[in-house]
């Protein structure tokens, strides 16, 4: 099992227009992506290749036990798991945080993984299911 590198990075910290929103009725699915981590994700918040936890990545915690991290975090960011290490779809990030090549970056543990949406999507939302499942939708 993978254990997160807990270092907020006060230098890093910055004040961005993506942010974490509520997920609006009118949002449609444009793709739907699945990968297995057993362990908490960190989606970074804009694109960046770095395991440092700022307030604007958005940290979902399967295990539930990063509250002094996910307090440090904007609102909406941090999402505690249930009992069975599971996560509701609680937030949104749009825009999508994408690189050049339209790559978001999200973090198992500490290993560093990316994922892209489909040309055109608006923002994504995340969550942690049974089985150590991580799903993506990319919304239109």
């Amino acid at each position: 099992m993978q254990s997160l590198s807990l270092r907020l990075g006060v230098s890093s910290i910055a004040i961005c227009a993506a942010l974490a929103l509520p997920l609006h009725a009118q949002s449609t699915v444009a793709e739907k992506l699945t990968d297995r981590c057993s362990v908490q994700v960190v989606i970074k918040n804009p694109y960046a290749d770095n395991a440092n936890i700022d307030p604007s990545d958005v940290l979902l915690d399967r295990k539930g036990n990063l509250g002094t991290v996910g307090s440090a975090m904007e609102a909406g960011h941090y999402v505690k798991g249930n009992s069975g290490g599971e996560t509701g779809f609680s937030a949104v990030i749009s825009p999508v945080p994408v690189n050049g090549d339209r790559y978001f970056r999200w973090y198992c543990g500490t290993t560093a993984e990316r994922s892209r949406c489909p040309s055109g999507a608006k923002g994504i939302k995340a969550r942690l299911g049974k089985d150590r499942l991580f799903e993506t939708v990319c919304l239109k």
